[in-house]
């Protein structure tokens, strides 16, 4: 030890091509504690560079086949050698030009001889410590970009199991080590193991197995695998460095990654912020589950658990729900009797997947059955529901398709607000109806309404985008789809809606699908 501070030490390469400069340089580095190698000339040098790990480069300057200014260009040269540390010791070139032309061309250091054993060892010295602080702050930038990049990658699941795996994923790639994720949640325990290539695999395990890993950590941050391994179930490394994933009154656990010998502070201070980001984003999940949960309770209570019998009309009605938000969506549908054998129908779509657009919906649901019940025609009832949520709900919109049927003579009058349009199909073929206007949420003129005729047998088929968007391709090749599978289709109107959804509507639900299905029959009163 010298000055108070322990000495670096590492695997040095001298190359000189004076045997006897070499053998005086090499002892005086072993007796420093410094594994050393040596080369002749410059090509021995740089193959043994290439082909062992070397920690400093001492390096003369006039060798008999290059100049040791090349020498040290090759080596800065190589990417893994541009941070290994190159000394030049030359008893020629000792002019103040020379020694700047070595530090100019990548040298780090540029000594002449005669040099003193001292003044060698200590700069030898110098130059591994810096060389070792350098790597080490590349290091930690390195784990640093990872760990912004861990942070964004954990806060994307939108479900608990693969929230846990991520977690577990992220950390073996941010420390490059197994890793393992405990938690508890609801008093249900999740363990999630990682491999040092990424791939997680979670399992459910024993809220009590949680909680004993949790005890042996307690306050410690670096353990032995030993005491913990009927617990992780996971491979045998020699210890562990820990960090808590918890949340007053929410969730407990610990984020665990396999470390062979005792870790460095950094290793520590990282692996804590990134544990506090993923219980963040535990929470989170937590947090939308409730919000998801509540909303859906919202939605099944307002949508109609079945249609009743409508005059003049066979109904069949479905809802599908998105399988990839966490959220619910403001998808809605709506249809019961007025008076003279009369029935009202709506469809609607408020922009969003929140509880917000749930409630929105809930409201638009309202607020459409007592327009129409009050007697308002379905271009005055969406002018007045577009004044109610421009009041109440600024910066929200809706797409809404109101109509009215009259059993009696047929006619059927619809406005539109910005919705997907209708599509009519009968023995004349399949047209959807060219009718459209400002959605809701707008300050904007009231959508016209448009009368039609419904024969006995026509279908009308109102329904939600989320059934003819596919990603990747134009709403027009849904509208095909849709439009090929109504056409001719004279089928029970609960078996063409279950085609429709078979056929049109997407593998996976990305987006709430609404689809209601009128199908006039006999008018009343007919033959009167």
């Amino acid at each position: 030890m010298m000055g108070g501070v322990f000495p670096a030490t590492g695997r040095v390469l001298v190359v000189d091509d004076a045997e006897s400069n070499r053998y005086v340089l090499a002892t005086w580095l072993r007796r420093a504690g410094h594994d050393v190698v040596e080369a002749g000339t410059g090509a021995e040098g740089l193959a043994i560079a290439a082909a062992q790990p070397i920690d400093l480069v001492v390096l003369d300057i006039n060798l008999p086949d290059m100049s040791g200014y090349a020498v040290c260009e090759r080596l800065k040269n190589d990417e893994r050698m541009a941070t290994v540390p190159v000394l030049h010791v030359s008893a020629t070139a000792v002019q103040p030009s020379d020694r700047s032309e070595g530090l100019r061309r990548g040298a780090d250091g540029y000594l002449v001889e005669p040099v003193e054993r001292e003044e060698l060892v200590a700069t030898v010295e110098a130059l591994l410590r810096g060389a070792a602080a350098h790597r080490t702050a590349l290091r930690l930038a390195e784990r640093l970009r990872r760990l912004n990049d861990a942070t964004l990658a954990v806060n994307e699941p939108l479900n608990l199991e693969q929230l846990i795996a991520t977690i577990a994923r992220e950390a073996s790639v941010l420390f490059e080590a197994e890793a393992v994720a405990l938690v508890v949640v609801n008093d249900a325990g999740l363990r999630a193991v990682s491999t040092v290539q990424g791939e997680a695999r979670v399992e459910h395990c024993a809220a009590g197995a949680v909680d004993a890993v949790r005890k042996a950590v307690g306050e410690a941050t670096f353990l032995p695998a030993l005491s913990l391994r009927e617990h992780v179930r996971a491979s045998a490394p020699a210890a562990y460095v820990a960090a808590p994933l918890h949340d007053a009154g929410g969730h407990r656990g610990v984020l665990l990654v396999a470390q062979e010998h005792a870790t460095a502070d950094e290793t520590e201070l990282v692996l804590q912020q990134y544990a506090r980001a993923a219980s963040t984003a535990i929470r989170n999940v937590r947090t939308y589950d409730i919000e998801r949960r509540i909303a859906l309770t919202l939605q099944q209570n307002l949508l109609p658990d079945a249609v009743a019998a409508m005059p003049g009309l066979d109904v069949a009605v479905r809802y599908e729900a998105s399988a990839q938000h966490a959220e619910v969506g403001g998808d809605f549908y709506e249809i019961f009797s007025l008076a003279q054998d009369r029935v009202a129908f709506a469809i609607g779509d408020v922009v969003g997947h929140s509880l917000q657009a749930a409630m929105v919906m809930a409201q638009l649901r309202t607020g459409i059955r007592s327009y129409l019940l009050e007697g308002h025609g379905p271009a005055a009832s969406l002018e007045r529901l577009n004044h109610l949520l421009c009041r109440f709900h600024p910066g929200v919109t809706a797409t809404v398709c109101c109509g009215v049927y009259d059993s009696r003579s047929g006619v059927c009058e619809v406005a539109n607000a910005g919705h997907v349009p209708p599509l009519v199909a009968n023995e004349d073929g399949v047209r959807f109806l060219p009718i459209g206007g400002t959605l809701l949420g707008v300050d904007a003129p009231a959508p016209r309404a448009h009368s039609f005729s419904l024969a006995p047998g026509d279908l009308l088929l109102l329904f939600t985008d989320g059934l003819v968007e596919r990603r990747g391709e134009s709403i027009d090749a849904g509208l095909d789809r849709l439009a090929a599978a109504a056409r001719g289709n004279r089928s029970d109107v609960n078996e063409l809606c279950d085609r429709v959804l078979r056929e049109v509507g997407p593998e996976n639900v990305v987006d709430d699908i609404a689809l209601v299905a009128l199908r006039a029959h006999a008018r009343a009163g007919a033959g009167d």
